[in-house]
């Protein structure tokens, strides 16, 4: 149910995504929800009428009907199956099995104690548990293989070749990397792992550790130079395209000029090349791997479908006044389109060498009148379905101070 101006409503949830019977539920710091049901985990939220089920990264829920969940910190929560207990990321939701010792299974709640320790009930009675007793994954010698940096710090890569990372394996050890534009952490595999790289140009990546309770390590960084493939090279662009260019627009001028002999004539003419030779740019770009789409747009953003169950979103980036209201607020580096706002507010959401407090502290000092408690990313999110789109319980992608986070609610 959910309570607003005095009022009570029953939940909502979508076609084919029910919870069946709720067993437990428990709200963070931010005030976002999470349903321990017979569907699955679901999410609620104080600004919205559904109910919606968490879609796992890789797709594969944690096998068990879940029965039980608690919160562990801003990033992550606890889950309890009728056979095993998890650690949940609550941001991408990765999801691992801890490595504790329980009794046999089957479970049937889970109750976070003040001490810190949770409670897992099960046919026996009830069994405590210490989670976060062990230290934070620390990582081992992070390296490229067979590449020496160069003076400026980059790996020099060519286009189609990739990075070879190599890393101590641990047990419980998951290792991850990203682009440092984008948020979502990708899996490394293999001895050595390897990076692919789809784009030319200077870009860098970070490689992570997390423990079985999803605790992660300090980052460490690669940055890579990829070259540009030959035929994208200024001077190839030049001649392949730049040169029949001129020479469709100079052959038109010559035409026009030798059948007329008048300036409007001529003026119309190269107009008319002109725009012959735009249109075939549009349609040469095409041709190139990185952005087969609709001839006259060129990237396949633009003509992506959206399936059933799909999610779109947008960042809101916001600051919270002493007023106590949040006001939206542009990230350093940002700009007007979704996709821009959203590369400059991933060392936000990961903290990339304290980024929340400094930018916190940038801003006071520059906007006296117009001081922050506090910087928030909300993510606001919607699901397709038969009937359309529908809004669905935002994302807090992070708070900062954390007791901020009491303000969203």
């Amino acid at each position: 149910m959910r309570v607003e101006g005095g009022r009570a409503s029953e939940l909502r949830s979508l076609p084919g995504r029910e919870p069946g019977r709720a067993h437990a539920l428990v709200r963070d710091a931010a005030g976002t929800v999470y349903v321990a049901a017979q569907g699955g985990l679901f999410m609620a939220a104080d600004d919205c009428d559904v109910l919606d089920r968490v879609d796992f990264d890789g797709g594969t829920p944690p096998p068990g009907e879940p029965v039980g969940v608690a919160v562990a910190d801003s990033e992550r929560i606890w889950l309890l199956t009728s056979s095993a207990l998890y650690a949940v990321e609550t941001r991408q939701f990765l999801w691992s099995e801890l490595d504790v010792e329980l009794p046999a299974p089957p479970y049937s709640a889970l109750t976070a104690r003040a001490d810190g320790r949770i409670e897992v009930a099960h046919s026996g009675g009830a069994h405590v548990v210490a989670l976060d007793a062990l230290e934070r994954p620390r990582l081992g010698e992070v390296r490229a293989v067979g590449r020496t940096p160069r003076a400026d710090g980059a790996i020099a890569l060519g286009f189609g070749e990739s990075l070879e990372i190599a890393f101590e394996p641990a047990e419980g050890v998951r290792w991850m990397w990203r682009d440092a534009t984008r948020f979502r952490w990708l899996p490394l595999e293999g001895a050595p792992a390897r990076i692919e790289f789809a784009r030319p140009g200077r870009q860098s990546v970070r490689v992570i550790a997390f423990d079985r309770a999803l605790r992660r390590s300090p980052p460490v960084a690669f940055e890579v130079d990829v070259a540009y493939p030959e035929t994208l090279e200024a001077k190839t662009l030049a001649l392949l395209l730049g040169m029949p260019a001129l020479a469709v627009m100079g052959g038109a001028v010559l035409l026009a000029w030798r059948r007329h002999r008048s300036l409007r004539a001529t003026w119309k003419s190269f107009l008319g090349a002109a725009l012959f030779c735009m249109v075939a740019l549009q349609l040469t770009a095409a041709a190139i791997p990185h952005s087969k789409g609709w001839p006259f747009i060129g990237f396949s953003m633009y003509t992506r479908l959206s399936f059933r169950d799909s999610l779109s979103y947008r960042h809101e980036f916001v600051g919270l006044a002493p007023s106590g209201s949040w006001r939206p607020l542009a990230p350093p580096g940002g700009a007007y389109g979704k996709y821009e706002n959203e590369r400059a507010l991933q060392p936000f959401i990961h903290d990339a060498d304290g980024r929340r407090a400094r930018f916190l502290a940038e801003w006071n000092a520059a906007h006296p009148n117009a001081r922050l408690l506090g910087i928030a990313d909300i993510c606001r999110r919607r699901r397709m379905t038969p009937d359309g789109p529908v809004d669905i319980p935002r994302q807090v992608m992070f708070v900062h101070p954390e007791e901020a986070a009491r303000a969203l609610r």
